[in-house]
């Protein structure tokens, strides 16, 4: 179920508007097919052309995962005059889910069948306030000064992750625990992290004969500081004797059990299991909008980055022993562009370039590992990491039928240099971390319609269409990467890059029948999501589509009261990812059907 409400008014010079909504949904996935793979032996002569991944592991997965969302809005302004405006705005979310997890299948590691069982819970919270104020000084050419002043803090927490292993015995037939690293584990994470954001802009405005425009210039400031620590515990197996090692790990596991001669609580936590992240960004921008006449007007500017960021990991009970830092520091010019000119007044050709970055985060440089499956992949980031920088070239044209109808075309090319890029390793174990290559390129077009049909024929005025087509042709330069990863790959897309995306809204509305109706299509086609090395393929998604409906019927004419009802996933599609041909992940979500209704009382 899910329910919100909103609510604001005006009290002379004070306005107040508040929301909260609430949310509590189940879902369940079963019948996960999810495979591991080891590089075929051939790969130790040539990495690059090693031939088929030689499976691993061979797991059949059950999911269910409760998730309650909780969240709020109060937003208060006070205009002190006409000129004078000063606002603060607060926000509140918390997300939790409650997993529960189970698998069974071929692991070759051990040569048999295994049976894997977990809970975990997760708690996440974002707090925001913001302080901001509007000025108007007419004296000055009717120049605006904004500031404002944001505190941002996030939390995420993991109080027991808990895991048990079973192993199975073929001449018992029976499944008994097995003392392996994951099993009668148990987990501990705690993440905070904190962000201090103030900002000064300034706008004034220029009148001279045909010429009009802006000038506009500001600052600002972004400190963000995370602490992120880890333990880890393990009931270790004193001895056999006297323990019923088939039981099922709640009765296994229970308190008789844990003494000296059954279960003993170990800690297990690693030296690289907390790190702390800084990163500071000093912003400062000048841009110009100008306006030629009645067809021409550009908008450029400059913005300046000041960055240092730093990302330590550290034995979180000798913290001045075996620092890890990854220092990060970065002085960024990013300049933008566009030019825009009036065909008609219902038509526009717009050039544009801009200079933009992607900084690694925190969790993509920390050692911190994570071990998700056993038998699967662990996570570890990569203190080595560089930042990414883009070029964007941009030429659009666009018309406008009426209101907002529209209809475009596009064309865009994309220069990145150092791309990062979610990379697989088969090391002592598997292994996805995450590794720079030397550069990419992304050039297509885009096609966007957004226009009721009565343009085709009058019979057709309750129907409209809004889509979007895209066809990106990708290509990476992987000459020159680091010598420690050996890519598989050397001629591909870039990883997450589809060709072709497609959205398309078909809408039906009649007011007379108070009634509206709208069906979503969403389609990508297939794309890298792991970036294969020392043998191992890609793994690659396929492409798929999604189909939503909703409809709405409003009860009376005055439009207060509403019913709804919508179905998510209609044609429930197949996920499925493959590695060298071989699956490596498939499932369906299943059909989500909602029926809801909404009241407005004023």
């Amino acid at each position: 179920m899910s329910w919100n409400v909103v609510a604001g008014n005006s009290f002379g010079k004070l306005g107040v508007v508040g929301a909260l909504t609430f949310s509590n949904s189940l879902r369940s996935i079963f019948d996960q097919q999810r495979n591991y793979y080891f590089p075929n032996p051939q790969a130790s002569a040539d990495p690059t052309n090693a031939g088929p991944p030689v499976l691993a592991s061979e797991f059949d997965y059950d999911e269910s995962t409760e998730s309650v969302r909780l969240g709020g809005i109060l937003n208060i302004s006070y205009q002190f005059t006409p000129a004078h405006k000063v606002s603060v705005k607060n926000f509140f979310s918390r997300d939790t889910d409650d997993n529960t997890r189970y698998y069974e299948g071929f692991y070759q590691d051990f040569n048999t069948d295994i049976r894997n069982q977990r809970l975990r819970f997760i708690a996440r919270t974002i707090q925001s306030t913001q302080l901001q104020g509007e000025h108007l000084f007419t004296g000055l050419r009717n120049s605006i000064f904004t500031w404002s002043m944001a505190y941002s803090k996030a939390t995420r927490d993991e109080p027991d992750l808990r895991e048990s292993l079973q192993i199975y015995r073929p001449f018992t037939d029976t499944y008994i625990f097995f003392d392996d690293s994951q099993s009668a584990f148990r987990m501990f994470n705690d993440l905070d992290e904190t962000i201090l954001n103030p900002s000064v802009d300034m706008m004034i405005p220029f009148y001279a004969g045909s010429l009009s425009g802006a000038v506009r210039f500001g600052a600002n400031y972004s400190s963000r500081g995370r602490n992120f620590n880890s333990r880890r515990f393990r009931l270790n197996l004193r001895r056999t004797r006297g323990v019923d090692l088939a039981l099922e790990p709640n009765d296994l596991l229970a308190d008789e059990n844990i003494h000296p001669r059954g279960f003993e609580l170990n800690e297990t936590t690693r030296v690289t299991d907390a790190y702390r992240g800084t990163r500071d960004v000093f912003g400062y921008y000048g841009m110009l909008e100008l306006n030629l006449a009645a067809k021409w007007r550009f908008i450029g500017g400059l913005r300046v980055e000041d960055m240092q960021q730093d990302v330590t990991t550290f034995n979180q009970f000798l913290p001045a022993t075996g620092r890890e830092p990854a220092p990060f520091d970065a002085v960024n010019y990013l300049p933008a562009a566009n030019v825009i000119y009036a065909l008609s007044p219902k038509q526009n050709l717009r050039v544009g370039y801009s200079q933009t970055v992607s900084r690694p985060d925190f969790r993509e440089l920390a050692r911190f590992g994570f071990l998700n499956v056993v038998g699967g992949l662990q996570t570890i980031g990569n203190p080595e990491l560089v930042q990414t920088d883009i070029s964007n070239y941009d030429f659009r044209w666009e018309y406008f039928p009426s209101g907002n109808q529209l209809v475009a075309a596009s064309f865009f090319y994309k220069k990145f240099e150092n791309p990062i890029e979610q990379t697989m390793i088969a090391a002592v174990a598997l292994l996805r971390t995450f590794s720079n290559a030397t550069a990419a390129d992304n050039y297509g077009f885009e096609l966007e319609f957004r226009r009721g049909m009565d343009f085709v024929s009058p019979k057709l005025r309750e129907f409209a269409v809004a889509s979007n087509f895209t066809v990106v042709n990708s290509s990476i330069d992987l000459t020159n990467v680091s010598d420690t990863v050996v890519l598989t790959s050397l001629a591909r897309p870039m990883q997450g890059q589809s060709r072709y995306v497609a959205n398309v809204i078909a809408e039906w509305a009649r007011p007379k029948a108070r009634s509206t109706a709208r069906f979503y299509v969403n389609y990508f086609s297939s794309r890298i999501t792991d970036v294969g090395a020392f043998g191992l393929p890609d793994v690659v998604q396929d492409g798929l589509a999604s189909l939503d409906f909703v409809y709405e019927f409003t009860v009376r004419g005055d439009d207060r009261w509403k019913l709804r009802f919508a179905g998510e996933n209609l044609n429930n599609a197949h996920w499925r990812l493959t590695q060298g041909g071989e699956v490596f992940l498939g499932y369906r979500e299943g059909r989500t059907i909602s029926v809801g209704t909404s009241f407005r009382f004023f």
